[in-house]
């Protein structure tokens, strides 16, 4: 199996959609929009893109990764994701649930797990979904006391995905 990592964003337009903006994101391979919530902002570091509150209360973010890929075993992919990223030795790395859920017509993933950085207590909200060759890897991440703040947000960018091959 071939994996071409697809990193570089090459243009994000914006456009307004029901109160939020939908963002478009266009590299060589493939095209991706997504909801933007009221008052969050992004950041393309070139390995990530990263959605921010702009009301930051502490280290809240999600961010975008996606990959090129022939496979189509959801499940094992998945599975090996959260090995890969979230190493299950470490001490504070702890799945509280996992689910599936669907984009558009694509099946998916997701998991919500604690882990601890700097003596600092994080929850997450891993996202996975394979549509048209790309495995979209998602992630939202804030502190302890303010997930559950943020988890709609989390759901719904992720379930606002939609994908098209160029």
């Amino acid at each position: 199996m071939k994996i071409v990592v697809t990193f570089l964003l090459v243009m994000i337009v914006q456009t307004a959609a029901f109160g939020q903006k939908r963002q478009v994101v266009e590299d060589p391979d493939i095209e991706f929009s997504y909801e933007l919530p009221k008052g969050w902002k992004t950041f393309d570091d070139e390995y990530y893109l990263y959605l921010i509150p702009r009301s930051r209360h502490g280290d809240e973010n999600f961010s975008i990764t996606y990959l090129e890929t022939n496979r189509t075993d959801l499940e094992e992919q998945f599975k090996s994701t959260l090995k890969h990223f979230y190493p299950l030795n470490e001490p504070s790395f702890k799945v509280i649930d996992q689910g599936d859920e669907t984009v558009g017509e694509s099946k998916a993933k997701w998991a919500i797990f604690d882990s601890e950085f700097e003596n600092i207590k994080y929850r997450s909200y891993l996202f996975f979904f394979i549509q048209n060759g790309q495995i979209f890897k998602l992630r939202g991440t804030a502190r302890l006391d303010n997930f559950d703040k943020h988890r709609a947000n989390f759901l719904r960018i992720s379930k606002s995905i939609e994908s098209k091959r160029r």
